[in-house]
């Protein structure tokens, strides 16, 4: 795509969002007119236009119309979708992703939907004439290269003729076709709405939902409209027909319950990466760290047992749980239970089979039939396959079964005998009893098909060809939109945001909880974690106001008052922090920690006196605190009590653990004090202790120590001899 185009394309936006509305028809207008295959599409802006002529000679003449603003969003939603079509026929010029390439060629060749289900039937006529019910779950090598070509058309269908709209919804309300192919079909819609929002096929999508009686293609089209709503909320709150559509249709709990749930588990999604590099990179270092540990001990330990070959030591539980890998595994276990995707690690490395080369079989459901490992021996074991796939994906049982067909028979037979009984405790933890309800199965069916797409986004391997739509989260903004559309329950907002704070991702936190401050204002609870947030991004300001908040409610909270006192420190007012801390201290008053943030606030405030006592008590209270005696030293170098400094500082000096910093500071008290010739060589270990061991640290740390050196009275002349010392004692020049 050309730079230009890019930049035509958001400009033509611009307008649209600003209601500029005659400038974007006639930016669209006079590119269109260059595209010999947008000259329908040109034609309809033109209708467009005479529509929103009319709309302005009634306005003029003095008329109100209540509708005019649905219908100015209408005709805005209608340039949005010309400003699109026109982007991408500008990127089918010259682009050579997969996409473009792809619908190149099928215009090349002049080829229709009902052109290719022909092909497709003329493969597995068997199969519609009803001869073979067993035949349903076949695919045969040729069938699965129709049903890829299927895939790649209607994924870039975007902007076709209505009867191709036609048919695609024929098929997918049809009863002669299998199931997987409905399923590709869907997915092929979503892909093709996650590049450019499709009005006409996101219509279908919704059709399906509505009158499907399947629960995995149910479950398939709704992750699809949701994900796509949250992507394009803005273009569906101007879509009269789809939002009159959506917020009638919200009226069925049911559906708005379903909606509600797949949201969570889009959000959910998002925590993914975060879990697949916890696992890579702290649960399995760590296992196999402590790999050899573990059997060397163990090995100890059985020598010792008589039982040894009969049951566990229980020493052994020990090992692991001292090693810290134990709390990281127990952490992956809660979270596969609220239903996180922890397969992902596993099975990323076994996505560069040839099958996962086509976009369509990344989306195809789990067949046993298919071609590629329809002879497995696996497939046979009815109540084992019910186990695996309720705990895997299609994507990853693709993926276990091609890399079965790698291995030797025999160490295909012992894993799957491993597997089994992983998968019966699995299966057994998830509730996936045989009468599982269908809700259930709907909802497993949800958090499969997320994962399916997730896996496609991160482990295709054009898959820098896409706009990734997990690669960052989905905002407060984007469920804001969202809920122009659909009724999104505070219940649920909170969920998100209490997920977002919980894992640490707080700007996204803040956001939703102040959304949810909106909606149900005067809850103390949110206002603090709103404060929490802003804090832990370092808006300290922002923190305050919302304590503060919270702080009328309620006063005495000695949370709050200590996380106001931190928050005003860092917002660099002392004298306000101090009182906040005082009065943490007079409930806590033998707080370490209370203590020395007090006294670092103090002498913030250049009240080294008061500070002094704060960190003389920290210091009683906890003697063995190297941070506590270099604040009491620090304190009395800053009050100019030199000799009690020194005093101090020998002795933090005769510690293994002193370092450079130490060092430092007791020179710059040896020279206020006018002791030359200690200073001089407390500079040299300071130089002596810093990586290079070279005199251009000591120059650094002059410059940042610039302040104290003022302070403390020191010579800039002084500091220069020092150099020029320790410069010529170095180098001998």
């Amino acid at each position: 795509m050309t730079t230009q185009s890019q930049q035509n394309y958001n400009k033509i936006n611009k307008l649209i969002n600003s209601s500029r509305i005659n400038e974007s028809f006639l930016l669209l207008k006079n590119q269109m007119k260059n595209y010999p295959t947008l000259q329908k599409e040109l034609d309809k802006l033109r209708k467009e236009e005479t529509t929103y002529k009319y709309m302005l000679d009634y306005i003029s003449e003095g008329h109100n119309d209540p509708s005019q603003l649905e219908m100015l969003e209408q005709i805005r939603d209608n340039l949005y979708r010309a400003n699109e079509l026109l982007l991408r026929e500008n990127i089918l010029k010259d682009s050579s992703d997969i996409y473009s390439s792809t619908r190149r060629m099928f215009k090349l060749r002049e080829t229709t939907l009902e052109s290719l289900l022909n092909d497709y039937n003329g493969a597995v006529e068997e199969i519609f004439k009803g001869k073979k019910e067993e035949s349903q779950s076949i695919i045969t090598q040729t069938q699965a290269k129709y049903l890829s070509e299927i895939f790649n058309y209607v994924w870039t269908m975007f902007g076709c003729e209505n009867a191709e709209y036609e048919t695609l919804s024929n098929v997918l309300d049809s009863n002669e076709y299998p199931e997987y192919l409905k399923s590709i079909l869907i997915s092929a819609i979503v892909l093709g709405n996650l590049t450019y929002f499709d009005p006409d096929s996101f219509e279908i999508l919704l059709n399906l939902y509505e009158n499907t009686d399947s629960v995995p293609l149910k479950a398939r089209a709704m992750v699809g409209i949701v994900l796509i709503s949250l992507l394009n909320s803005k273009r569906l709150k101007g879509n009269l027909r789809l939002r009159s559509r959506l917020i009638l249709s919200g009226e069925d709990e049911s559906l708005k319950k379903l909606v509600n749930e797949v949201l969570i588990n889009i959000i959910r999604t998002y925590d993914t990466k975060r879990i697949d590099n916890k696992m890579r990179n702290e649960v399995i270092p760590g296992l196999m760290k402590i790999n050899p540990e573990i059997i060397n001990k163990m090995r100890d330990l059985a020598s010792d047992s008589e039982n040894f070959l009969s049951e566990g030591n229980p020493e052994w539980e020990d090992i692991i749980e001292e090693s810290g890998v134990a709390d990281k595994l127990k952490e992956i276990s809660d979270l596969q239970l609220e239903g996180a995707d922890v397969m992902v690690t596993a099975f990323s490395n076994l996505k560069g089979f040839p099958f996962f080369s086509q976009p369509s079989n990344w989306f195809l459901p789990f067949t046993p039939g298919y071609y590629e490992f329809a002879s497995m021996p696996f497939d046979k074991d009815e109540e084992n396959m019910k186990r695996l796939t309720s705990v895997m994906c299609d994507s990853d049982l693709h993926s276990f079964f091609l890399s079965m067909g790698t291995m030797p028979e025999d160490k295909r037979n012992l894993m799957i005998s491993n597997l089994q009984n992983q998968m019966k405790q699995a299966y057994e933890a998830m509730s996936d009893a045989v009468g599982e309800t269908e809700s259930q199965r709907l909802s497993k069916k949800i958090r499969h098909n997320l994962q399916d797409i997730y896996r496609f986004f991160k482990f295709y391997r054009k898959r820098n060809d896409f706009s990734d739509p997990f690669e960052k989260p989905f905002v407060a903004n984007d469920i804001e939109n969202l809920m122009s559309v659909y009724d999104i329950s505070p219940d649920n907002i909170k969920w998100i945001a209490e997920f977002y704070f919980k894992n640490k991702y707080y700007a996204e936190a803040a956001g939703l909880y102040e959304l949810l401050d909106n909606i149900e204002p005067g809850n103390s609870n949110v206002w603090e974690k709103i404060g929490y947030s802003k804090e832990r991004l370092s808006q300290f300001d922002k923190a305050v106001e919302w304590y503060k908040k919270s702080e009328i409610l309620n006063p005495e909270n000695q949370w709050l008052i200590k996380r106001l006192a931190i928050s005003l420190k860092n917002s660099e007012k002392p004298e306000e922090a101090i009182e906040y801390y005082e009065k943490a201290l007079s409930s806590e008053p033998e707080n370490y920690h209370l203590l020395m943030s007090a006294g670092q606030c103090l002498l913030s405030g250049e009240r080294y006196g008061d500070a002094l006592q704060k960190f003389y008590h920290a210091q009683y209270l906890r003697p063995d605190k190297a941070d506590a005696q270099r604040a009491v030293a620090w304190a009395e170098l800053l009050s100019k009590n030199y000799e009690k400094a020194r005093m101090l500082y020998e002795k933090i000096l005769e510690d293994k653990n002193s370092d450079k910093t130490d060092y430092l500071n007791a020179a710059h008290g040896a020279l206020a004090s006018g002791d030359f010739k200690s200073a001089l060589q407390l500079y040299k270990d300071f130089v002596a202790k810093t990586e290079n061991q070279d005199i251009t640290s000591l120059v650094i740390a002059f410059r940042d120590d610039a302040d104290i050196i003022k302070q403390l009275g020191i010579k800039t002349q002084d500091l220069r001899f020092i150099v020029d010392k320790i410069r010529y004692d170095l180098t001998g020049e």
